[in-house]
């Protein structure tokens, strides 16, 4: 995986990006990091049906949410189905 160091001026805040060559090294990684905590994936529409199959070889169903696509559905109403998710999930 292949990572750049990005640095933000005034604050002093910097963090990697790493980039992954293959969805399913991106996918390894994110599971390494959850390992066997509680989480709920969130993704929109258009990914998850690239990538569902991929997905579904590391992640169960029940911890995905998926939202529509584009930043007209990031709303309020959006962020309360997520949360509403989370709780069904004893988040």
């Amino acid at each position: 995986m292949k990572s750049i160091t990005v640095r933000i001026a005034p604050q002093s805040i910097s963090y990697e990006i790493e980039f992954c060559e293959r969805s399913t090294e991106l996918l390894e990684q994110i599971r390494e990091q959850i390992s066997e905590r509680n989480f709920l994936m969130v993704t929109d529409e258009n990914l998850f049906e690239i990538f569902k199959n991929q997905i579904f070889k590391y992640f169960p169903s029940e911890r995905i949410h998926c939202i529509l696509p584009g930043e007209k559905s990031k709303t309020w109403s959006s962020v309360e189905k997520i949360l509403n998710t989370a709780f069904k999930q004893n988040l």
